[in-house]
């Protein structure tokens, strides 16, 4: 299976080689904030719709991140993988989610799992699902990560280039010269707890029930931190 950059597939499949060498399968892993594909905060996956003509590609999505983030770039994959959020981390639980036309390919006694429709997994990941409509917690998710984002965007660009996110799933990227890792412990001495990935990533992944408050508080000391490491550096 060959591997390559996620913008590379996006200019792809939205070229003219894509009519003519149409590949059967593209399979996509949950794309995070800390990911090294080019502007992952803004992913624009039109495939199919070209000079208004409409084409099928066969999408797998590993959706393991947010309630099924491949809403936000109008894609309609054919499967979808669910996990780890699934159950809210009380039961090990994963899903796949499929259109009859490819599901039903599969005939009884081709294809099945001894660990499959666990009754106590089921109802963990239904109670799950319950709790996060009846809470509103994506619309809270995409209230408060706006919030949080307008607030990361004010940070000073010396210090951190790039703001990327959705939801409440947010990354600030730590410009070289300066140690990510030190700034985690910088926020771990002010009150917040965080973590650096890829070296130079710092993620911000608050529970989906965060509320404005708790929101204002944390960023108040992330500006803070951000700000005491710049002065360092003049």
């Amino acid at each position: 299976m060959q591997q390559v950059p996620l913008d590379l597939v996006f200019k792809f499949c939205s070229s003219r080689q894509y009519f003519c060498y149409k590949p059967a399968v593209v399979l996509l892993r949950g794309v995070t904030v800390g990911a090294r594909a080019s502007d992952t905060q803004e992913i624009s996956l039109y495939f199919g719709r070209n000079s208004g003509k409409f084409q099928w590609i066969s999408l797998i999505f590993r959706a393991e991140f947010g309630l099924l983030a491949h809403y936000h770039d109008k894609v309609r994959p054919d499967i979808v993988i669910l996990g780890k959020a699934l159950s809210g981390g009380v039961y090990p639980v994963s899903a796949v989610l499929c259109d009859d036309h490819i599901m039903m390919n599969i005939k009884p006694g081709q294809h099945g799992s001894t660990y499959g429709g666990n009754p106590v997994a089921c109802r963990a990941a239904i109670e799950a699902l319950k709790v996060i409509e009846d809470e509103g917690l994506v619309e809270n998710s995409a209230a408060m990560g706006k919030l949080l984002m307008d607030k990361l965007r004010t940070l000073p660009k010396e210090v951190v280039p790039v703001v990327r996110g959705r939801g409440l799933f947010c990354a600030i990227i730590i410009n070289k010269k300066f140690d990510a890792w030190k700034v985690c412990n910088r926020l771990l001495k002010n009150g917040l707890l965080s973590k650096n990935t890829h070296g130079d990533i710092i993620r911000f992944t608050p529970p989906l029930c965060i509320n404005k408050d708790q929101i204002e508080e944390s960023s108040e000391i992330i500006i803070k931190t951000i700000h005491e490491v710049a002065a360092e550096h003049k």
